[in-house]
C-alpha cells in the first residue's frame, strides 16, 4: 500500500474505532457497575441511530431527532435493566447473559415492527469540505465522530475520577459489599450504570449512521464488536476499552486491503477468537471474574 492509502485505511479505522470504544465503554460500565455482561448493548447503537434518521425523514429537526435518540436508547437501556434484571436477587453470569441475549433479541423484533426492513442513513452534520491529510480525504462527519469520541471518553474519566458520583461507582465496582457498608447505593449505582450505557449507545449509533447506513438487525454486528474490543483491551478494564476499540478498528479498516468486502462483517469475530486463544486476560488485564 503507498503513504496516502495507509493513511486513508487509518483515518477509516479510527473512526470505526471511535465507535467501537464507546460500545466497549458501555460495556465495561454495565459490567463494572453490576457485574453484567449486556449482550444487548449493540441495540443501544442501533435505537439510538434508526430513531435519528426516521425522526429526520419524519421532518423533525436534526438536533432535535439527536435528542430524541439519546431518550429513546435510554429509555430501552431503562426498560430492558427495570423489566428484566433488577428485579432478580443474585443471578447467576450465564442467567444475565442470556437474558440480555434475549432481551437484544425482543428489542430488535420490536425495532423491526417500528423501523421497517430498509435500511436507514444521515448526511453529513456538518456539510463543510472534507479534510486532505497526507494525499488522504477525512470527512468532516468521520472528523466529528473522533472529536466527538475524544471529548466523551475526557469526560468520562473526569467523571469517575473528580466527582462523588464517580468515585462510588468506582468503589462499588471494587467492591460491591464493601461499598454497601459504607452507606453507597448500590442500587442506584446498577441502574446509573445501564442508563449511561443507553446514552454512550444511543450517541456511537447517531454518530456513525451518518457514515454508513444502518438497519433494525446491526444490533449483534456491534455487540460482538464491542465485546471483541473489550476483551481486546481487558474486559473490564476502562482503558483496555478505548484501546481495543481503536485497536478493532484498525484491524477491519487494514483487512479491507485484503479481504473481500463481503467478508469485513467476519473480522470482529475472528479477531475475539484470536484474542481468546492468544491472550484471554487482553492487552491491560481482565476483571472478568471480579464478580
Amino acid at each position: 500500500m503507498s503513504g496516502p492509502e495507509i493513511l486513508q485505511f487509518t483515518f477509516s479505522g479510527l473512526t470505526l474505532g471511535g465507535v467501537y470504544a464507546l460500545i466497549a465503554l458501555s460495556l465495561t460500565i454495565t459490567y463494572n457497575g453490576c457485574g453484567v455482561v449486556n449482550f444487548a448493548q449493540g441495540e443501544f447503537v442501533m435505537v439510538g441511530g434508526m430513531t435519528a434518521a426516521t425522526l429526520v425523514t419524519a421532518g423533525v429537526p436534526l438536533a432535535v431527532a439527536c435528542l430524541g435518540a439519546l431518550a429513546a436508547a435510554v429509555a430501552t437501556s431503562a426498560a430492558l435493566y427495570g423489566l428484566t434484571l433488577a428485579p432478580l436477587r443474585r443471578p447467576s453470569p450465564t442467567t444475565m447473559i442470556l437474558i440480555t441475549i434475549g432481551a437484544g433479541l425482543v428489542i430488535t423484533s420490536i425495532a423491526q415492527y417500528v423501523f421497517g426492513t430498509a435500511s436507514k442513513s444521515l448526511g453529513p452534520f456538518i456539510g463543510a469540505d472534507p479534510f486532505r491529510v497526507g494525499g488522504a480525504v477525512i470527512s468532516t462527519q468521520a472528523m466529528l465522530v473522533i472529536v466527538v469520541t475524544i471529548a466523551l471518553m475526557a469526560a468520562l474519566y473526569v467523571f469517575f475520577r473528580r466527582t462523588t458520583p464517580g468515585r462510588q461507582f468506582m468503589a462499588a465496582s471494587e467492591n460491591r459489599e464493601g461499598a454497601l457498608v459504607v452507606g453507597i447505593d448500590v442500587r442506584a449505582i446498577s441502574w446509573g450504570a445501564f442508563l449511561l450505557a443507553g446514552l454512550l449507545g444511543a450517541v456511537a449509533g447517531v454518530l456513525i449512521i451518518p457514515v454508513t447506513s444502518m438497519t433494525y438487525g446491526v444490533g449483534l454486528p456491534f455487540t460482538i464488536a464491542g465485546v471483541t474490543a473489550a476483551v481486546l483491551g481487558g474486559f473490564g478494564n476502562t482503558a483496555g476499552a478505548v484501546i481495543g476499540g481503536i485497536a478493532l478498528g484498525l484491524v477491519q479498516a487494514y483487512s479491507a486491503a485484503v479481504v473481500s468486502s463481503g467478508y469485513q462483517a467476519l473480522v470482529p469475530f475472528v479477531a475475539l477468537s484470536i484474542v481468546l486463544i492468544v491472550r484471554p486476560g487482553g492487552l491491560l488485564g481482565s476483571r472478568a471474574l471480579a464478580h
